[in-house]
Parts: structure tokens; C-alpha cells; sequence
């Protein structure tokens, strides 16, 4: 894994319709929205993109905070791979326990 990229920053919400407003006023746009399954559990999927192409994506429904990153190669070390929509995903935290998704495009 030599190069990676910023592909978004995973936040949590509890309400989409209070917490939309406040991040348009940022300039960030929607343009995603999708309930989504992960790990058995069903969560809520909306992301935002701002004029520079910056990407935040809104988790309601029980996930983590994480940051993610486009990477050339997934990291080596044992963590679970998901395989869906054209790329490859595997979580692992950092030394303080922080969330990365590391995403390999196919």
C-alpha cells in the first residue's frame, strides 16, 4: 500500500433533516442517498460533496466513524475483505483504535 487518497470522512447521525441544513451552509451538496446492509445490520447512507470534491458520508443506524482512503493495494494484515459495487474494502484501526476503510478500486 504505497499511495492513498481521501475518498470521505464517515460520520454519525442520528437525524438527517437536523444535520442537513447545518453542512449545506458549508457548502456541501447531497448527492447520494441509499439504506444500505453492512455486516447484517441495515444503516442509512447520504453523502455530500462541496465544490473541491471533498466527500462527507452520513451513517444513521449502528456503524463507525471512520475516515476512508482510495489505496493502489489493500493493506496485508488479517482483517475481514468485502468485495461489492466494483471495489474491494477492508476496515483496520490505527494504533489509538481510530477506523480506516481502505478502498481498492477493480
Amino acid at each position: 500500500m504505497k499511495q492513498s487518497k481521501l475518498r470521505h470522512v464517515g460520520i454519525l447521525i442520528k437525524d438527517w433533516e437536523k444535520i442537513r441544513p447545518f453542512y449545506e451552509g458549508l457548502g456541501f451538496v447531497m448527492f447520494y442517498e441509499q439504506e444500505e446492509t453492512w455486516l447484517n445490520e441495515k444503516i442509512h447512507v447520504y453523502k455530500m460533496r462541496n465544490e473541491h470534491g471533498d466527500v462527507l458520508e452520513f451513517v444513521s443506524g449502528a456503524w463507525i466513524r471512520h475516515i476512508a482512503l482510495t489505496v493502489d493495494e489493500l493493506p496485508t494484515e488479517r482483517s475481514m475483505l468485502f468485495k461489492r459495487g466494483g471495489v474491494e474494502v477492508k476496515f483496520l484501526g490505527d494504533p489509538e483504535g481510530n477506523w480506516i476503510e481502505f478502498v481498492k478500486e477493480l
